[in-house]
């Protein structure tokens, strides 16, 4: 099943419709904790923007929470580092792919921003399909179970 924090069409969870960047499919380790836990949960992540990511998760944070996060980019060491909201996730691995949470960054932290534009440069450079486990369920038809939580 699909949650989201979305107004309107349920199948503009995860779209398209609500992105405005560019996603590069990765395979970074994202570490991050919400604000009321002190240990932090490591998973991975499968694509990012510098709109968000989504991070694969069998236990995914609820829709809403704030995520401090960060992730390590390359061998660089440049990190992706910031505070990211949770607006949809997928409880259970399916068809459209595994159970996780996508989520928007609400902060960068100087010099993440310039980190995932290098990332996505480099992935559309070498040719690598954008397509992701997050893509937009319109594009795979429409999933089971997808609902849109009300607005508030």
């Amino acid at each position: 099943m699909i949650e989201g924090l979305v107004s309107g069409d349920p199948m503009d969870v995860g779209s398209n419709k609500s992105r405005k960047d560019t996603r590069a499919v990765v395979s970074l380790v994202a570490r991050y904790r919400s604000p009321s836990t002190f240990e932090y949960v490591q998973e991975a992540c499968c694509d990012v923007s510098v709109g968000g990511m989504f991070i694969k998760s069998t236990d995914p944070a609820a829709a809403g929470t704030l995520l401090k996060l960060e992730c390590e980019a390359d061998s660089n060491a440049d990190k992706i580092r910031g505070v990211a909201r949770v607006v949809w996730l997928r409880r259970d691995n399916n068809e459209y792919g595994p159970s996780g949470m996508g989520v928007k960054f609400v902060k960068l932290e100087p010099g993440s921003r310039e980190t995932i534009t290098r990332i996505v440069q480099e992935n559309s450079a070498a040719g690598i399909e954008p397509l992701s486990m997050s893509s937009a369920p319109e594009s795979r038809g429409k999933p089971p179970g997808v609902h849109a939580l009300p607005n508030k």
